[in-house]
């Protein structure tokens, strides 16, 4: 580690450690830098914790959606079968019944019910096929929460990776962090020649 030196801790004569700094060399574009990775590193596990919450809220909700229009949907087209039988029933009474009118076996009054009820029954059928169709869309738009689901499934590993690979240049820019601070490798006294231990022949206090 090149740079200024901002600190001296060891004075001549004084019993030192196995570890303790010496000296210390301006660590502050380290730092910075440390602390940039460190804000990327959040970054993505806020990320992970946020898609991660997605993933099991809609997970939940999908289930519990698809089940449940899938069944309306079923029901829907039941109501549709019941409304058509329905329609074909009153259908065939009109027409027996104005076959009648026609042979005048029958009032006008009949021939008016069996119409209405035709048309009461048209109408049902219309709506129940209308009540189908939203069913159905209902439906699919369960299914699309579905397939978001597994979108975020699909993405969750990637932010994992990415995390692993800033976790690891957090590591390794603490280590840089670190050697801005030089400790004693062994248990001692500080010789009368730690300045040129430490600086180097012909080095001034902050050049190194």
């Amino acid at each position: 580690i090149s740079g200024r030196i901002t600190s001296i801790r060891a004075s001549e004569g004084e019993r030192i450690s196995e570890d303790d700094i010496l000296f210390t060399i301006d660590d502050r574009e380290a730092a910075y830098t440390l602390a940039e990775y460190q804000a990327e590193a959040e970054r993505l596990r806020t990320e992970i914790r946020r898609e991660e919450t997605r993933a099991s809220l809609a997970t939940s909700k999908a289930g519990s959606e698809v089940a449940a229009r899938t069944a309306g949907t079923q029901s829907a087209g039941a109501a549709v079968i019941a409304a058509r039988s329905d329609f074909e029933t009153a259908q065939r009474d009109y027409e027996r019944t104005r076959d009648l009118f026609e042979r005048g076996r029958v009032s006008q009054a009949a021939l008016d019910q069996a119409s209405n009820t035709l048309e009461t029954a048209e109408q049902a059928l219309r709506r129940a096929e209308a009540d189908r169709e939203m069913a159905m869309a209902e439906q699919r738009t369960a299914s699309i929460t579905g397939e978001e689901v597994a979108l975020i499934e699909m993405e969750l590993p990637v932010l994992r990776a990415a995390l692993k690979r800033a976790e690891a240049r957090v590591e390794a820019q603490q280590v840089v962090v670190d050697q801005h601070k030089i400790r004693s490798p062994i248990d001692g006294v500080v010789d009368a020649g730690v300045d040129e231990f430490l600086l180097g022949p012909g080095l001034a206090l902050g050049e190194l």
